[in-house]
Parts: structure tokens; sequence; C-alpha cells
């Protein structure tokens, strides 16, 4: 765990950001930290089909279907948008 060198306040992780961008704007996260294709969508600056075009080819962040729904892990996205020029 990360601690400041000054304040010594835990940093946050790209996960924790994240979750904290999502509940600033109202966007729904899991308690197990999964969003669906929707709100990953706006996380990505994407439609929702460029998401399923992605997944079609294999291409895009990992992603699980639950119900024949797709479902993302936001530590997954964090990975996705700094390694990835999407």
């Amino acid at each position: 765990m990360d601690r400041c060198p000054i304040c010594g306040h835990k940093e946050a992780d790209a996960t924790d950001r994240l979750r904290g961008w999502c509940r600033d704007r109202g966007l729904v996260v899991s308690f197990n930290d999964t969003v669906n294709e929707k709100v990953a969508a706006v996380i990505l600056d994407r439609q929702p089909g460029t998401l399923r075009n992605w997944r079609c080819r294999g291409d895009g962040p990992p992603f699980s279907r639950r119900g024949g729904r797709a479902y993302y892990l936001l530590a997954d996205l964090a990975e996705f948008m700094e390694t990835e020029e999407y």
C-alpha cells in the first residue's frame, strides 16, 4: 500500500480513482468493482457498439459474461486505458 510521503494518507490507485470518477457521475459500479457495457463505454469515451466490435474481434479490455451480458472489471479498464491507445 503506497502512502503519501508528506501526509501519510493512502494514495489512490487507478481502480480507486476510476471508482470515484464513476461515483461522481452517478455511474453504477457493483460491489465487486464490475461495470456493465454501457458504463464501460462511458468510461472509455466510446459507443457501446465499439466495445461489442472489440469483443467480436478479440480486442479491447478483458470482459466476462453473466446472463448473456458483458461486464468489465474497473482494474481491467484502468489498465487498458493506461496501456492502450484506443
